[in-house]
C-alpha cells in the first residue's frame, strides 16, 4: 500500500486532470484484479454520471473525489497505487451538414 507522501503525490497529480470535469462514464472493471465497490455498479453509475468533480482530497491513504452534490467517490489505492483515467473522447474529424 502506498504511504502518505505517495498518496498526496497522487492527489496532486490527479487534481488538475479531473478537477471541474463532468463524469461522462464509469467503468468499474479490471482485467487483472477484482474491484470492490459499493453501492452496486448500476446505482454507482447513476450517482456519478453527469456530476462534476469539484476537488480531490486525501483522507489518510484514501483519495476522495468530491462531487458537486456533496458526495464523494472514495478511492483506496491498495498495493499498486494505480489509478487509470481515460482521456476525453475527441472526434478525429467533424462533419458539417
Amino acid at each position: 500500500m502506498p504511504e502518505l507522501p505517495e498518496v498526496e503525490t497522487m492527489r496532486r497529480g490527479i487534481l488538475p486532470l479531473v478537477g471541474g470535469v463532468i463524469v461522462e462514464a464509469f467503468c468499474p472493471t479490471s482485467h487483472h484484479h477484482p474491484i470492490k465497490y459499493s453501492p452496486p455498479a448500476d446505482r454507482l453509475f447513476a450517482m456519478l454520471v453527469g456530476r462534476r468533480i469539484t476537488t480531490v482530497e486525501r483522507c489518510g491513504k484514501r483519495l476522495l473525489l468530491r462531487l458537486d452534490d456533496e458526495r464523494a467517490l472514495v478511492i483506496e489505492p491498495r498495493m499498486t497505487g494505480r489509478v487509470m483515467l481515460d482521456p476525453p473522447q475527441i472526434p478525429s474529424h467533424v462533419r458539417l451538414v
